[in-house]
């Protein structure tokens, strides 16, 4: 199944996913912050032949400080490979469900868990900036900055405990946990660009947002496009950030894309060149 082969774009959780044309759209109300996608960063993300959306919403990739000589050309390579993944990860990696993600209610007892550890971590420590690669494109960290809480080992057990067998009943696999992120706080202007997740470990994914109570998202990071292309209008949002990949079986490696780019690329160019010479011959 090719799930994104005319992209739909689906605002659930402040984060856009890409999916199945035709499906319901959430309304952006919902978010409780000002973000309006528009077809333009679906069409685009998916190797259309826009010049570059990631400018038009950011300003430009050249933005750089002072002391970042030589920096732009590899930030510029940066953004190709994302929009590369973007068109050639989605129709390579296998599915799971048939829309991509699902929005649910977390367990009470599990968020409630998550945000006695975290509101004591919040009035104890303060969250630290986080440290980007300055190629990294996918968050325009070079004009704002994110900062993470660290989440310890316990809350990461208790979230893949609590999280494995419903995602596993939702994906219809097998899975093991790979991956807990602490809190990430975006803040205003942040842009995170559409991107799909490394296909080794973040393949089966969640997302809580702890701002907004007892709201998860699950969906399939390594095939479902996501992210939040515009700039962020509020002050502050804060999500966690949970992955698995399958338990058994699961052979798809950033190679297996690599591939599947190269050939769609010499299909494109065995296309293109078809094309000119029927234009000439006519």
């Amino acid at each position: 199944m090719v799930r994104i082969a005319v992209p739909a774009i689906h605002l659930v959780g402040c984060v856009l996913l890409l999916a199945k044309a035709g499906a319901e759209d959430p309304r952006p109300e919902s978010c409780g912050v000002d973000v309006f996608p528009n077809d333009e960063f679906a069409v685009c993300n998916v190797g259309s032949s826009c010049r570059d959306e990631y400018n038009r919403a950011n300003g430009t990739l050249n933005k750089m400080w002072p002391e970042e000589t030589g920096i732009a050309p590899k930030r510029i390579n940066g953004e190709r490979n994302r929009v590369k993944l973007n068109e050639y990860q989605p129709v390579t990696v296998p599915k799971f469900t048939e829309l991509g993600y699902k929005k649910e209610k977390l367990n009470p007892d599990t968020y409630a868990y998550l945000m006695e550890w975290y509101h004591g971590q919040m009035e104890n420590k303060m969250p630290v900036t986080e440290k980007w690669a300055l190629d990294n494109t996918y968050v325009n960290h070079w004009e704002v900055g994110t900062k993470m809480t660290t989440a310890p080992m316990r809350i990461h057990r208790r979230l893949y405990q609590d999280l494995l067998p419903v995602m596993e009943e939702w994906s219809g696999t097998k899975l093991k946990s790979t991956a807990c992120y602490g809190v990430r706080h975006y803040y205003r202007g942040s842009i995170l660009a559409n991107h799909v997740d490394r296909v080794d470990t973040h393949v089966i994914s969640a997302i809580i947002n702890v701002e907004q109570p007892g709201e998860i998202i699950f969906y399939e990071s390594a095939s479902v496009i996501h992210g939040r292309p515009q700039a962020f209008q509020g002050s502050r949002f804060a999500n966690i950030f949970v992955h698995f990949s399958p338990a058994e079986g699961w052979d798809v490696t950033a190679n297996t894309v690599e591939r599947a780019a190269k050939f769609g690329k010499t299909q494109k160019r065995q296309q293109e060149s078809a094309t000119d010479e029927k234009a000439k011959a006519a």
